[in-house]
């Protein structure tokens, strides 16, 4: 019974984000897919969120009556038969999924320490100025905790909140299947080649929810992205009549990745290059998503200013020392040039030094770090992804000698029509290696490199369609769904059916003008009523009333 109730909580979160991304795709003209919809209605959701905690908390009141908005959406467009009832039978996929991957699961290690706080405080409280101040990490929270916040309601409770972070990978893998496997058209050959070698990834790689964390959803946005610009490549018979829709797509896409991961900030290069490059084609038709994007951004940027006093924390040319809540001081916990640098020594491979411990500052300067990073993040990188890059080859060159083909044919050719894409790639991945170079926080773009090339080795006749292709992607999601009925049956005795939110731990409390912190005694904060971090510098902080918000400040 229980099971079936976690079903239904995911049944009905998916038809709650649909209706919202649906309603925004007729509106702004994204042309979205039904899988698209859904993951759209997420962000879009989170966005909602930051703008209604700019003055109310994210509480039952405000997500029952955005539950109820949306099953007036629903039935309006079901009523007046805009909406193909063979959605549900599509959602009761992605709920079949998405339960195999969460039942005994347990969260991504960072998600108790900063994103299960953090949406409880949306629940609990509106926007404070300076939060950053509190726990560092809430300055760079992603936009899907506030998905998250909107979720408890008349019928799904607090233990189903971790759903977003969940349903946009499920979605993202059975959208790939359902475009490759049962879709019989063939247009766009190398978009789908790409997006192919992409699913062998995904579905081999996320084959567990505890390495979903805030950088999953990302990277399948960012794939998502880099298949549409294929298609703008493709240059078929539906150029002429798509790319407006095209760049609509990758331009409020690229927007909803910033706002989950900084780190791929990058990404709006992407939508910015289309209009430079196709100037004169009138690519940008919509001026109405170009608003939305204005207003969406200058939206979130606002939400960082009052949270960290800076635009894109913890990018220091873009915060402002002289407001009240500004972390200006080099001893502040959340004094951007030092959470930069302990950000940046940590993915380099600060804790793994043996001898001569540098300082964060020393080791992430010139290349002080390299051979460090090399020993550890960049072998695992390796193992990550050579599975992948075996199992690919291997069937490219199972193709070959089957059918009979040249692999090399048009290769350089192929190369260069694409060498925009390989640029702004190599880029990206230079710029990873020299700010964060942990593997999680560039999958995207190392995976799209890899899967273009692999894409360019197969032609019209031997491509994604070949039944073998076909099959090798269905192996792969019948192995992600044994991996976890496997695990599920190995940790039934052991764990929770879902992952617990609340922790038992007791908390230190720390005052300050009848306000309070919390910090958890042992591990993460989890989610508690009151705000909570697990630092040790809460005695210095000073909380104040700021025009009717709490303002946080740091005791000089």
């Amino acid at each position: 019974m229980l099971i079936l109730k976690i079903f239904s909580g995911i049944y009905l979160t998916c038809l709650i984000s649909y209706s919202y991304g649906y309603i925004f795709d007729k509106i702004f003209r994204i042309n979205n897919n039904l899988y698209e919809n859904i993951i759209t209605g997420f962000f879009l959701l989170g966005f909602i969120g930051v703008l209604i905690n700019f003055f109310y908390p994210l509480n039952y009141i405000v997500n029952n009556l955005l539950l109820l908005i949306s099953v007036g959406i629903l039935l309006n467009f079901y009523i007046k038969k805009k909406i193909d009832p063979k959605i549900f039978k599509y959602f009761f996929f992605i709920s079949a999924l998405s339960l195999i991957l969460i039942l005994y699961s347990n969260f991504q290690e960072d998600y108790p320490w900063y994103s299960l706080p953090f949406i409880s405080l949306l629940n609990n409280e509106k926007i404070a100025f300076g939060i950053s101040n509190v726990q560092f990490r809430f300055g760079h929270i992603s936009i899907l905790q506030y998905s998250s916040a909107l979720i408890p309601n008349f019928f799904l409770n607090k233990n189903l909140l971790i759903l977003p972070n969940l349903l946009v990978p499920s979605i993202f893998m059975v959208w790939i299947v359902h475009e490759l496997v049962f879709k019989k058209n063939k247009d766009f050959l190398l978009a789908k080649n790409f997006l192919f070698f992409v699913g062998i990834f995904f579905l081999t790689k996320f084959t567990r929810f505890e390495e979903y964390g805030n950088d999953v959803p990302a990277h399948a946005l960012i794939f998502i992205i880099i298949y549409n610009i294929l298609k703008i490549y493709s240059k078929n018979e539906k150029f002429k009549i798509s790319q407006e829709f095209y760049f609509n797509k990758i331009l409020i896409f690229s927007i909803f990745v910033i706002m989950q991961k900084i780190q791929y900030i990058m990404i709006i290069f992407l939508p910015l290059s289309l209009v430079l490059i196709n100037f004169n084609s009138n690519i940008v038709k919509n001026y109405r998503i170009i608003l939305i994007s204005f207003f969406i951004i200058l939206s979130w940027c606002s939400k960082n200013f009052i949270q960290t006093g800076c635009i894109l924390f913890p990018n220091e040319i873009t915060c402002f020392e002289n407001l009240p809540w500004s972390a200006n001081h080099p001893q502040d916990h959340a004094y951007p040039k030092k959470v930069y640098e302990a950000s940046s020594a940590w993915s380099k491979g600060w804790p793994d030094q043996l001898d001569n411990i540098l300082s964060h500052k020393e080791f992430i300067q010139n290349f002080n770090w390299l051979s460090t990073w090399y020993k550890n993040h960049g072998l695992l990188i390796i193992k990550k992804i050579f599975p992948f890059l075996v199992l690919s080859i291997f069937l490219i060159l199972y193709s070959k000698f089957r059918y009979k083909y040249s692999i090399f044919k048009n290769f350089s050719k192929k190369i260069l029509l694409l060498k925009y894409i390989f640029i702004y790639l190599i880029l990206c991945i230079i710029v990873w290696l020299n700010i964060f170079p942990i593997f999680r926080y560039n999958v995207a773009f190392i995976i799209s490199m890899c899967a273009i090339l692999l894409s360019l080795f197969l032609n019209n006749k031997v491509n994604y369609s070949k039944k073998e292709f076909k099959s090798l992607l269905v192996v792969c999601l019948v192995f992600l769904c044994i991996k976890n009925l496997l695990r599920i049956n190995d940790s039934y005795e052991k764990r929770n059916i879902l992952p617990m939110i609340m922790s038992n731990t007791s908390h230190k409390v720390f005052e300050s003008n009848s306000y309070k912190i919390f910090k958890p005694k042992t591990g993460g904060c989890f989610y508690v009523d009151v705000i909570c971090s697990h630092h040790g510098h809460l005695k210095k902080i000073k909380i104040e009333n700021y025009k009717n918000y709490k303002l946080y400040t740091y005791k000089r």
